[in-house]
């Protein structure tokens, strides 16, 4: 069944990419170009012409019958994104060459109830409807970043696309946060074969082969990220009960714990781990002995992690993120002596919250124009 989808994605996607390339195409132009029996074209153009992205009209051929001409509604399509990030829902609009036309963001009170929260991104949706009355919406993105999360809200979000697809007819998708600003990262850079991401930090891990994003990898990745990095490090997993894994070496807590007893510190209560953990890049930056020692190991520690994700996973690339230049420099040269590639990991050290926010909407629209 999963197969026979992707087969149909696939039809769908040549569909409209020929469509949009171009302000009118007929349909022998259709079939020529896409391959597609004329079967299928006329089905898929049914099914745009029902949604509003394009109109079609008769001419006359040279062999006297009547042909069929499509007029692309390129200039009417809106791609949709509404991104739940800690205690805001953001809202994107972009038209088909990616220009904003609108965004908003709602505060969330810390109280609110979860259906509350969807009654009001679902007002948000009504409002943008009426923004924009005569556009149609060609795909929505509902992206949740989990990090912070209530599970309550994450619970209900999650039912969001569902409501949306009943309300609009159209291509709904969820998405979490890390998974679509590295698949965007993947189709704008056009990486292609294994591609592989590690966030130190949050400790996302990701693998993306072939132009689509592993699903089958949460139960590896739970187990390898208790993989032992450092034998006669003194912290003890209370999970796994190790010592030296890499959860305890690269989570924000283990990170800020090793930086605070090289230097001495204290942890505040009231501020962030992250915080913290950003805190430490900086001072790195700036030169300070107890984070630099403290970003170098941690360095070490990604190589290890990277050395052991390329060889298991059959990764021809690998992304970092959440990285600085010292960390990066360290990570890249502990990793040419484990593995001896010499080719540079790939640094997207300034990603945001607000990236992601934008990228929903994009990567909809690459899909849809099947960039």
């Amino acid at each position: 069944m999963k197969k026979t989808n992707s087969k149909n994605i696939l039809k769908r996607n040549k569909m409209r990419a020929a469509v949009f390339c171009a302000p009118s195409t007929s349909r022998q132009d259709l079939i020529r170009r896409t391959g597609l029996c004329g079967r299928t074209v006329d089905r898929y153009a049914a099914k745009l012409e029902q949604q509003g992205l394009i109109t079609v009209d008769s001419a006359d051929s040279p062999r006297g019958r009547p042909g069929t001409i499509y007029h692309s509604n390129s200039e009417k399509i809106l791609f949709l994104s509404v991104s739940l990030v800690y205690q805001k829902l953001c809202y994107v609009v972009i038209d088909i060459n990616s220009f904003l036309l609108y965004g908003n963001v709602l505060l969330l009170s810390g109280k609110i109830q979860p259906s509350e929260m969807i009654r009001i991104a679902l007002d948000e949706f009504q409002t943008i409807r009426r923004r924009f009355p005569d556009m149609v919406f060609a795909a929505i993105a509902c992206n949740c970043n989990t990090y912070k999360q209530d599970k309550s809200r994450i619970s209900a979000f999650f039912k969001l696309p569902g409501m949306l697809r009943q309300l609009y007819d159209t291509q709904v998708v969820l998405m979490q946060n890390d998974e679509l600003i590295f698949s965007r990262l993947c189709k704008i850079l056009q990486l292609k074969g294994n591609i592989g991401f590690f966030c130190p930090g949050h400790l996302y891990m990701l693998v993306m082969s072939n132009g689509e994003l592993r699903d089958d990898l949460s139960g590896f990745f739970r187990s390898f990220r208790h993989r032992q990095l450092d034998r006669t490090a003194s912290q003890v997993c209370p999970v796994c009960g190790r010592h030296g894994c890499i959860d305890s070496q690269l989570s924000y807590e283990g990170i800020v714990r090793r930086y605070l007893k090289e230097c001495g510190g204290n942890m505040e209560k009231d501020m962030p781990i992250h915080y913290y953990y950003n805190n430490i890049l900086a001072h790195g930056e700036g030169g300070e002995p107890a984070a630099c020692k403290t970003i170098r190991e941690c360095g070490i520690f990604t190589a290890r992690v990277l050395a052991m994700m390329k060889e298991e996973l059959h990764l021809d690339q690998i992304l970092l993120a959440n990285t600085t230049r010292l960390f990066h420099d360290s990570v890249q040269a502990e990793y040419r002596k484990l593995t001896g590639d010499t080719a540079p990991l790939l640094n997207f050290n300034s990603l945001t919250a607000t990236d992601s926010v934008y990228a929903a909407a994009e990567l909809m629209r690459l899909d849809f124009l099947d960039f």
